[in-house]
């Protein structure tokens, strides 16, 4: 993993702890507050398939980053599939994170 990468599973941990971003039912339920959604690279299940077709019919973005364990690691749990940034300021900042990071890559 780069430093990069590592910065923005950083960036997300902070988002979380300061109730930015959400996981698990409480996002399912509130995805229309959603203004980012990052889903894990090995998120395959049926609930995974949904939320995802439920995100593009809503117009939210997506994008498909890191494995469950590494999203899981960087919020203090096991594993999440979904995280969804609820501030405007900070997906915007994510996004920003992101294309900076595939120009170094």
């Amino acid at each position: 993993m780069n430093p990069s990468q590592n910065d923005r599973l950083g960036f997300l941990g902070l988002l979380y702890v300061a109730h930015k971003a959400l996981i698990g039912e409480e996002l399912y339920s509130s995805l229309s507050k959603v203004h980012l959604l990052i889903v894990a690279e090995d998120a395959h299940s049926n609930q995974a398939l949904s939320t995802k077709r439920r995100a593009q019919s809503a117009h939210v973005p997506l994008i498909e980053e890191f494995t469950e364990a590494e999203l899981g690691a960087a919020l203090g749990h096991d594993s999440v599939t979904f995280i969804g940034i609820i501030d405007e300021k900070a997906a915007g900042a994510y996004l920003k994170k992101t294309k900076e990071g595939t120009k170094e890559s």
